[in-house]
């Protein structure tokens, strides 16, 4: 398999909580010099950051050892969600 396309690009993410709105929110910026702003949102275990052009679906498992999801990114036309990559964070001890 070549993976020659793939490029990586090291990013931060920082996530916030407004009380007020009682919302979440994740700013985002990568060594290209772009950066983004999405809003979250958690249903029972469910956490959902929603971006202009890109959303990820995931949460924690294994008593909040691992954190996983899918990204997805929005098609060209805007209708539809196409998947991007699967993530899984695991936690050190």
């Amino acid at each position: 398999m070549t993976e020659g396309w793939l490029k990586r690009v090291p990013s931060t993410r920082i996530i916030g909580y407004t009380e007020e709105s009682n919302s979440y929110f994740m700013h985002s910026f990568d060594s290209t010099g772009h950066t983004s702003l999405m809003q979250a949102q958690v249903e029972v275990e469910r956490w959902i950051f929603v971006g202009e052009t890109i959303r990820f679906t995931g949460g924690f498992r294994a008593n909040d050892k691992v954190f996983a999801g899918v990204w997805e990114s929005r098609s060209p036309d805007g209708t539809l969600w196409q998947p991007l990559m699967d993530v899984t964070l695991r936690k050190v001890e």
